[in-house]
């Protein structure tokens, strides 16, 4: 009898934690107008040009992203991204594929990861392999914020 609880404990442990994690729904804007290369934002367009996250947890156990202003070249052949989940890491990479052009440009993703579990996560954004952003957040379906990107 002892035994039969055990199978039916690690049973319901198992259904408890995350098995895989899914990106769906993803999308990407056009050009929203070529930048310096630099990436030098001005006092007046700081606010128009102001890279950011908002997050926000659905219904359904995913959390809905839409990251703005990603500065990525302004000739790619597509944009794409991916997402892993490794304990409480959510590991996210956007990258450009196709050429490499001499100019920027700004976009904005949007995509849903998940399914999720409500707990604490680490959100680690990996942009053309090279991290750029990294918070925690606790997940559940009424989570609503916005990530400030700081670039140096």
């Amino acid at each position: 009898m002892s035994l039969l609880f055990l199978i039916i404990g690690i049973g319901c442990e198992e259904e408890k934690t995350e098995k895989q994690i899914r990106l769906k729904g993803f999308s990407y804007s056009e050009c929203k107008g070529e930048v310096s290369s630099t990436l030098k934002i001005s006092a007046s367009s700081s606010i128009d040009l102001q890279e950011y996250i908002e997050y926000k947890g659905m219904g359904d156990h995913y959390l809905h992203i839409k990251h703005v202003n990603v500065p990525f070249n302004c000739c790619p052949d597509t944009i794409k991204a991916s997402a892993s989940l490794i304990r409480n890491e959510i590991a996210v990479k956007e990258e450009e594929m196709g050429p490499k052009c001499n100019c920027i440009c700004r976009y904005d993703l949007e995509y849903k990861i998940g399914p999720l579990l409500s707990k604490e996560y680490l959100f680690v954004l990996k942009e053309n392999a090279e991290e750029s952003v990294r918070f925690n957040f606790i997940f559940s379906s009424v989570l609503d914020n916005k990530y400030i990107i700081e670039r140096k």
